[in-house]
C-alpha cells in the first residue's frame, strides 16, 4: 500500500540538485557476472545518468520552479560495470531499531542475491545491532549462506537480532576492517540510516574502500522521499483486523465503544490506511491532527446520535500534549511516549460514567496489537517487495554507491542520500487525498453528514473536510449546507415510501384474510359457526353498498385483491437526487 507523498511548493524551494547526488566510490573495473538479458536480447541495465524526477505531479496552478523540475533522485537498479570484485568481496549485514514485517526477508534476499547471483566471498551478520560491531559485540558475529537463512522469511522479527542506540563509528569501523567487510548493509529507520551514515563519514576520513548502503525500515512509513517502507502494507493489514475486533466488541453492547491504539509515532499513516481499509472505525486520531477531549466527546455524541456503538483508533503519538511526563528519551535518542491509549481509555469511560443517564449500559473494550503486528511475518506483497529492495541494494553497493539508502519513489527504485533522507519526517498531508478520504469515512464534527447509505438507510459518511476546518470564504460551506439539506429531504421521501410500502403490504393481508373467510367451506360447520359465516366479513367502508350481498362482495374483494398485486408488483418510484450529487 503506497501512502500519500507529502509533496509542497515550499519545499521544492529549500532543496538542491546536489541533495539529491548519490556518493560513488571511483572506480568501475569489473564486470558484472550477471548474464540478466545477454540469451533474450533484453536490456535490464540501469544508465548511471538516469533520474527520476522528485516531482511528478504538477497542475498549470501550481507548477514548480525551474528548481524544481530539477531535482530528481539517482535511479537504482543493475549495473554492467562493478566497482567491487564479487569473488573478493566481504558483505556485512546489520539489522537495528525496532521489528518490523519483512526484517528476515530482507536478509535472505541480500545473502541469495551476493551469493547465487553474484558469487561474493561471503556474508557475515553483526548480530544485536550496532553493538554487533563494537569490541564486545563483535563475538556475536556469524556468517550467514542459504543453509542458515533457510525458511527464515516465514518467521516474523529479525534472525540477526536488534538493539537501539547509537556506537563509536571508529569502533565500528575498526570491527569492519578486522572481518574485511568490503559492503556494510544497514537495515533500519532514520535513526539506523544517521548511525550508518556517521560510519560512512569515518570510513572517508580514513580514506577506506567501503561502501554502505541503508535499506530504510519504518513500520510507520514516515521516512522522507521514500514513497514505500517495507512492513508497512503488513502492518495495516493486520491493524485492519485489530479495528474488526474493536468493531465486534462495541457492536456487541448497548453504547459500546472499541478503543485501538496503533503504531504512529510522528505519523499517522498506518491509523489513516488502517481506517480507510477495513471500513470499521469511526474516529481517527493523528499526530499531525491534534483535537481537544472536548471535540473527541463531541464526536462520540455525534457518532451515537445514529448508532449505539462507536470504534476510536488511535496513533500511539497522538495527545502527547494532554499527557503529564518527563523528558526522558530512549537510547536512539527518542523522546519516550505517554500511553495515550491508557490515557484515552480512562477518560473515554469516565465520560461514559458522567453520560450514563443519556448512554445506559456503555462499555469501553480496549486493544493495543502493537507488538503482535510488528513481530508477524510479512506479507505476500510485502515479502515481495523486501526481495526487490535487497536486490537493489546489493547492485548498487557492488555498483560503488554509497552514504545512501534504498528508495521507491514514481514506481521507480531509487538511491537517497542519507542527509536528505532524514532531513525532514514524512507526514500525513490534511490536505492531501489519504487523509480527505478518512474524513470521508468517519464522523464529523458538524451535525451535517454527506455520503452513501447504508443497508438501513442511516447516512453513514462523513462531511468534506472544509466542512470542519477553514472557513467559508468562497462559500463552498454554504453550498455545502444545501446539499446536505437536499439529500435530507430525499433521505426523508425515500423511508416515507417504504413506509407507505408497509401499509401497503398490511392492506393486503387485511383484504386476504377477508376472502378466506368468506370461502370456508359450509359442510361439516356447526350451526353457529355457518351463522357466523353467513354474515360475512367485518363492514368496511369500501364494502358498505354491499352488505347483504355476498357474491357482490366476494367479487369486489377479489378485484380489490389483484389491484393491490399489481400495485406492489410495480417498481417503488424513489426520487432522484440532483446531478451533481450523485455517484
Amino acid at each position: 500500500m503506497t501512502a500519500a507523498r507529502n509533496v509542497s511548493t515550499p519545499m521544492h524551494e529549500k532543496l538542491s540538485p546536489s541533495e539529491f547526488q548519490t556518493a560513488r566510490m571511483p572506480g568501475n573495473n569489473y564486470e558484472t557476472p550477471l548474464g540478466i538479458g545477454a540469451d533474450d536480447g533484453l536490456e535490464l541495465w540501469t544508465p548511471e545518468d538516469k533520474r527520476i524526477l522528485y516531482v511528478t505531479e504538477t497542475s498549470a496552478s501550481n507548477a514548480p520552479s525551474p528548481r524544481g523540475r530539477s531535482l530528481a533522485f539517482n535511479a537504482a537498479g543493475l549495473h554492467k560495470k562493478l566497482h567491487f570484485n564479487p569473488e573478493n568481496t566481504t558483505i556485512g549485514i546489520v539489522s537495528c531499531g525496532g521489528l518490523c514485517p519483512g526484517l528476515n526477508d530482507v536478509i535472505k534476499g541480500v545473502v541469495q542475491q551476493a551469493l547465487d547471483m553474484y558469487y561474493c566471498k561471503r556474508v557475515i551478520g553483526f548480530r544485536y545491532g550496532y553493538y554487533g560491531l563494537t569490541k564486545e559485540g563483535k563475538k556475536h558475529t556469524m556468517i550467514l549462506d542459504d543453509a542458515v537463512c533457510n525458511n527464515i522469511n516465514l518467521q516474523g522479527g529479525t534472525m540477526l537480532g536488534t538493539s537501539r542506540g547509537p556506537q563509536d563509528a571508529d569502533e565500528m569501523v575498526d570491527t569492519l576492517l578486522e572481518f574485511q567487510v568490503n559492503i556494510l548493509i544497514c537495515i533500519g529507520g532514520d535513526g539506523t540510516q544517521r548511525g550508518a551514515y556517521l560510519v560512512h563519514q569515518a570510513i572517508t576520513r580514513r580514506g577506506l574502500d567501503i561502501g554502505v548502503v541503508g535499506i530504510p525500515k519504518t513500520i510507520d512509513n514516515d521516512i522522507a522521499f521514500i514513497e514505500r517502507t517495507f512492513g508497512f502494507d503488513t502492518a495495516v493489514s493486520e491493524a485492519c483486523k485489530a479495528l474488526q475486533a474493536g468493531m465486534c466488541e462495541a457492536k456487541s453492547h448497548l453504547y459500546g465503544v472499541g478503543l485501538v491504539k496503533l503504531m504512529g509515532r510522528h505519523a499517522g499513516f498506518i491509523a489513516a490506511q488502517a481506517t480507510i481499509a477495513s471500513q470499521s472505525a469511526h474516529i481517527c486520531l493523528v499526530p499531525e491532527h491534534e483535537i481537544s477531549l472536548d471535540t473527541l466527546y463531541d464526536l462520540l455524541e455525534r457518532r451515537f446520535e445514529k448508532r449505539t456503538y462507536v470504534v476510536v483508533v488511535v496513533a500511539e503519538g497522538f495527545g502527547q500534549t494532554m499527557l503529564e511526563g518527563d523528558a526522558a528519551t530512549d537510547p536512539s535518542g527518542n523522546k519516550k511516549l505517554g500511553d495515550i491509549g491508557v490515557f484515552l481509555k480512562d477518560k473515554i469511560t469516565a465520560w461514559l460514567k458522567a453520560n450514563k443517564a443519556k448512554y445506559p449500559e456503555s462499555t469501553l473494550k480496549y486493544i493495543d496489537p502493537s507488538y503482535m503486528i510488528r513481530s508477524c511475518p510479512a506479507s505476500s506483497n510485502d515479502a515481495a517487495f523486501c526481495v526487490q529492495l535487497a536486490n537493489v541494494a546489493v547492485h548498487e553497493a557492488m555498483f560503488g554507491s554509497t552514504g545512501c539508502l534504498i528508495g521507491y519513489w514514481a514506481n521507480n527504485f531509487t538511491t537517497v542520500p542519507v542527509p536528505l533522507a532524514t532531513k525532514i519526517g514524512k507526514r500525513v498531508d490534511l490536505q492531501g487525498m489519504l487523509w480527505r478520504s478518512v474524513r470521508e469515512v468517519t464522523v464529523s464534527k458538524r451535525r451535517g453528514r454527506v455520503g452513501a447509505l447504508n443497508e438501513e438507510g442511516d447516512v453513514i459518511n462523513a462531511t468534506s473536510p472544509l466542512a470542519m476546518d477553514g472557513e467559508d470564504s468562497d462559500g463552498t460551506i454554504s453550498r455545502l449546507a444545501n446539499r446536505i439539506e437536499e439529500l435530507e429531504k430525499l433521505i426523508a421521501a425515500v423511508r416515507e415510501r417504504e413506509k407507505q410500502k408497509d401499509r401497503q403490504m398490511q392492506q393486503m393481508k387485511d383484504y386476504t384474510d377477508k376472502l378466506e373467510g368468506h370461502k370456508l367451506p359450509q359442510i361439516g360447520m356447526t350451526r353457529n359457526e355457518q351463522a357466523a359465516t353467513a354474515a360475512g366479513p367485518p363492514a368496511h367502508s369500501e364494502f358498505a353498498a354491499f352488505e347483504g350481498d355476498d357474491g357482490r362482495m366476494l367479487e369486489a374483494l377479489e378485484n380489490k385483491y389483484a389491484q393491490m398485486k399489481e400495485r406492489l408488483r410495480q417498481p417503488v418510484a424513489y426520487p432522484h437526487p440532483p446531478a451533481d450529487m450523485r455517484r
